[in-house]
């Protein structure tokens, strides 16, 4: 069936609607655009003050727990906890409770030997590090520091049964030389330590990394031996290791580590006081669903409008086209009979006379006039002479077939 021509009215509101959808989709693209980018710099900007708050709490954890050490060294040396150790075990333990992060508190005699272990119950054998090559060096090379306090890098406590950071000071004499060497065990697999007391994105990465490339700390590390202990292949060791000296940076990338969830992207700061950089990083989805929660209520606006506009303007255009058939149809009938007017019957003339050249057909015309209908008129009046044109008009066309027209001419 062939469909009715569009009027000027409805091809011109056509047009208004494609015209105000096209702009509205240029406009919502290039605002996407935008959005998108400014969404990316602020997750950016906001990881970076994380990883800045987090590297000023560490930097403050490990002051304070040195500034605790020292006098609680003092207090041991006084007490002569370097000829019986055992006595040192409830300073130990009282240091341990005012600070909840340490797992275990040990003691070291200047040849590398451990007299006390929290970890070990009293009478039972004490770890011999001296067996351990790389634990022994470490030790010995930090016993020799002369950093006010030193932080090992993750190891697989033997007392503790875990990984943990050793956190070394020294204890000294007047001439500087080692007397006996504190060691706080900070566990790195368990919650409610100082890496945890930040509000941080779901899903993300957070923890510490020395400037040598390995891990000092991290959470989580569902698989502590993949993390500890080895040069980190990640996208912020990359970057400290390409820029020595850097303070602060943004980084994106896999990280061997968290492989399965795709890109991330994060940043780092370096610590006031060490030579360790906090991160933090989350997935690059979090930009996304970042900048759908911002920018939802505005898309879904838009969406609703133009919608709305689409469908008020198809039926203005509907209702306009219906009217205007209207009109034409009245405009080809006849008032009276409604039968075909003389355009009409003009218009079906040419195109039969067209359609039987075209296919060698034969047609009739057949003229028909009302005798003396003048005389019904002047007799009985004009209602009365309607009344007969519709009669005939009707008697007519009840005796025709279904392909002839009828007209008023």
């Amino acid at each position: 069936m062939r469909s009715e021509p569009l009027t000027p009215f409805a091809r011109a509101l056509r047009k208004a609607v494609w015209a105000f959808v096209l702009i509205s989709s240029l406009s919502a693209i290039t605002y996407g655009i935008y959005s998108w980018k400014r969404e990316q710099q602020e997750v950016k900007d906001n990881l970076t003050i994380l990883s800045g708050f987090l590297a000023s709490a560490s930097q403050s954890f490990f002051d304070d727990l040195g500034n605790g050490l020292e006098p609680l060294g003092q207090l041991l040396d006084q007490s002569g906890a370097l000829k019986n150790p055992e006595i040192a075990r409830a300073d130990l333990l009282q240091f341990q409770i005012r600070h909840p992060d340490v797992g275990a508190m040990a003691m070291f005699a200047p040849s590398g030997e451990m007299l006390i272990n929290t970890a070990v119950k009293p009478g039972l054998p004490l770890p011999n590090f001296i067996k351990d090559p790389p634990y022994y060096k470490q030790l010995m090379a930090d016993m020799q520091s002369a950093e006010r306090y030193n932080v090992s890098r993750p190891e697989f406590g033997k007392a503790l049964g875990q990984w943990r950071i050793a956190f070394r000071y020294v204890v000294r004499d007047k001439k500087g030389k080692p007397r006996f060497l504190l060691q706080a065990a900070l566990p790195l697999e368990r919650e409610g330590t100082f890496l945890h007391r930040l509000p941080l994105p779901p899903s993300s990465y957070i923890g510490l990394l020395r400037g040598d490339g390995y891990q000092q700390a991290r959470w989580p590390a569902d698989d502590p031996k993949r993390v500890y202990g080895k040069l980190s292949q990640g996208p912020a060791a990359k970057m400290i290791e390409a820029n020595p000296g850097i303070k602060t940076g943004v980084f994106g990338g896999i990280s061997p580590w968290s492989a399965q969830d795709g890109q991330r992207i994060g940043a780092f700061t370096k610590l006031p006081g060490s030579n360790m950089y906090a991160y933090i990083s989350a997935p690059a989805a979090y930009v996304a669903q970042q900048w759908w929660r911002h920018n939802a209520p505005i898309l879904l606006s838009f969406l609703f409008c133009l919608a709305l506009f689409s469908a008020g303007a198809y039926r203005v255009s509907r209702r306009e086209q219906s009217h205007s058939q209207e009109l034409l149809h009245q405009a080809r009938r006849d008032a009276l009979t409604g039968l075909p007017n003389r355009a009409a019957i003009n218009e079906i003339l040419r195109d039969t006379i067209n359609f039987a050249s075209d296919h060698a057909r034969e047609f009739a015309v057949l003229f028909v006039d009302l005798d003396r209908f003048k005389d019904i008129n002047d007799a009985y009046g004009h209602v009365v002479g309607d009344h007969l044109i519709v009669a005939a008009a009707n008697t007519i066309q009840s005796a025709l077939r279904d392909v002839d027209v009828l007209g008023r001419f």
